[in-house]
Formats: structure tokens, C-alpha cells, sequence
């Protein structure tokens, strides 16, 4: 398997563990609490940590209903929950700065061809798709555009169209990489899916990965121990 580079950090089966602390939406809107996490992060030792690039009423239309997570945590409106969530393009501009300053990477999901641009002015080190955007060839095609690393989620895909996203982004397997992954949020244990590692290491030569959404901290090191070299896993604080 062939390793990539993330900001001359290479990643791959020859390569120690890339550790990514998903701080996804855990920072609540708040850009103090996103910089305590980047604190939390380094301290941890992770090698990076991920952020959501977002508009709401891009994101979400009103028709769109609350996950089940969302609604047990006390939410009423999905559209008025993204946009208490959204974080500037100002204080992203910050929070990658103090990721680098304390040597991390920075990374994040766009989820919108329209923010792809916006997103671009920051120097974010590489960009994750999303697993529902596996089958959004233009944003794929926006995304592989940019010359940087592309770290692709697997979450609720078929092999089948894990191919045909391998096909759109050919020009782009020198820098890019799998996550295998399960779309739910705890997910049990019981369907960690880590069989689903070696499903995408036979039909991919880059790093394969492994986003672990359950709430145990085997799991991590029973996908490295599968083949994964790449772990994500999300990144959240007591108050």
C-alpha cells in the first residue's frame, strides 16, 4: 500500500498511526470552547483535528428532521440547531491558526460546492468528505480541484459506490485516503463494521482508515490491528 503526505506528514501502512481528534460541532458554536478543544487535542498527542465547514440553510431545508441523538438532547428545530453551530469564516481562520501554532493539522469537511471556495482562503492542511457525500460527484470534483489531500468517508455505501467514487477522483489517489466508517452516532459495538477495513484495502492501494463512532476505546486499536492507518474519532468536553 502507498503512503500519502499530508503537509510532508506521510500516512500509510509503513507510517506511525495519523491520529484525528473530530471536533466537529462538539466546540457548540463557541470559538473559546473550540480553541480549549485544540488544547485538549495536542495534549493527546493527536496528529490533527477536524472541523465542519457549514451553512445551515444550505446544510438542511425544512423539511429535514431531527436524528434521534439530536431530539433525546432536548432539540426542536434542525435548521435553528446548525445555524447556533456555525462557526465563522474569521474564527475558523483562528482556530487553524492555533491548531498549527500547537503543531497539529488542521482539517475540514465542506458541505457545500457553493462554501468550497470560502473554505479554500484558509490554509486548512487536507479536506474530508463526508460519507453522505460519496455519491455528490461536484462536490468531489470542486474538492479533488484543489491540489490538496483528500481523506474520503465510506459511511452507509455500498462497495459499489465506493468505486465509482475511486473512478471520479482517479486523478487525485496520490493524495487521497479511505475511511471505513458507520453512520451512527453512538454506533454499538456490535456494528463497528471493522470487516469493512480489509473490504476497502482490497479494492484501494492508498490508506485505508477507520472513523470510529462507538464508545469504546478497544475498538480504535482493533482497527489498527485490521489495518487501518488512519484512526478518527470525535473529540468532546465535560462542562
Amino acid at each position: 500500500m502507498r503512503s500519502i503526505s499530508i503537509s510532508g506528514r506521510p500516512v500509510g501502512d509503513a507510517e506511525p498511526l495519523y491520529i484525528i481528534a473530530e471536533l466537529g460541532v462538539n466546540h457548540d458554536g463557541s470559538l473559546d470552547r473550540a480553541l480549549r478543544l485544540i488544547e485538549d487535542a495536542a495534549a493527546a498527542r493527536a496528529d490533527a483535528v477536524k472541523l465542519q465547514y457549514f451553512r445551515a440553510e444550505r446544510l438542511m431545508g425544512r423539511a429535514s428532521r431531527l436524528a434521534a441523538y439530536q431530539h433525546d438532547a432536548g432539540e426542536t428545530d434542525p435548521v435553528e440547531m446548525l445555524r447556533r453551530l456555525e462557526l465563522s469564516q474569521d474564527e475558523m481562520s483562528q482556530i487553524v491558526a492555533a491548531a498549527h501554532e500547537a503543531g497539529l493539522h488542521a482539517l475540514v469537511t465542506v458541505f457545500s460546492v457553493e462554501l468550497v471556495d470560502e473554505a479554500a482562503s484558509i490554509p486548512w492542511d487536507a479536506f474530508k468528505i463526508a460519507s453522505p457525500d460519496i455519491i455528490n460527484r461536484p462536490l468531489l470534483d470542486r474538492l479533488a480541484a484543489l491540489g490538496k489531500p483528500l481523506i474520503l468517508s465510506t459511511g452507509a455505501a455500498g462497495l459499489d459506490e465506493v468505486r465509482r467514487a475511486l473512478a471520479w477522483l482517479r486523478g487525485a489517489h496520490d493524495r487521497l485516503a479511505l475511511l471505513q466508517c458507520v453512520s451512527a452516532y453512538p454506533t454499538a459495538p456490535d456494528d463497528a463494521s471493522l470487516g469493512g477495513i480489509s473490504a476497502l484495502r482490497a479494492i484501494f492501494d492508498g490508506p485505508v482508515g477507520y472513523s470510529d463512532h462507538t464508545q469504546l476505546v478497544q475498538t480504535g486499536g482493533l482497527a489498527v490491528a485490521l489495518g487501518a492507518s488512519i484512526l478518527e474519532k470525535h473529540l468532546t468536553y465535560n462542562s
